[in-house]
């Protein structure tokens, strides 16, 4: 698709590259992988995502929200996504 509409060949290099690892490599590239990678894992964070995730990994909704949180650090790159996920999850969704 960026190829077709003539996007910069460097950036969509840059964009393909992300894309590959966004969920799977722990490590970021540069700092806008660390804006998706934030942006993937903030999700779970969400009522909607805790309620998807409780379900799917069959843990009861509070426990899964607070082991959610816990994983701050470990997930998140960004501060801003950290203050977001520290303010997150209440298990209520």
């Amino acid at each position: 698709i960026l190829d077709e509409i003539e996007y910069d060949s460097t950036l969509a290099a840059e964009i393909l590259e992300i894309i590959d690892g966004h969920d799977s490599r722990e490590h970021a590239l540069s700092l806008n992988d660390q804006l998706v990678k934030d942006a993937d894992k903030l999700w779970r964070f969400s009522p909607t995502g805790l309620d998807i995730d409780h379900r799917r990994f069959d843990k009861e909704l509070q426990a899964h929200a607070l082991w959610t949180r816990e994983q701050i650090d470990e997930w998140l790159f960004t501060d801003r996504a950290k203050q977001y996920g520290q303010n997150r999850p209440d298990g209520d969704p």
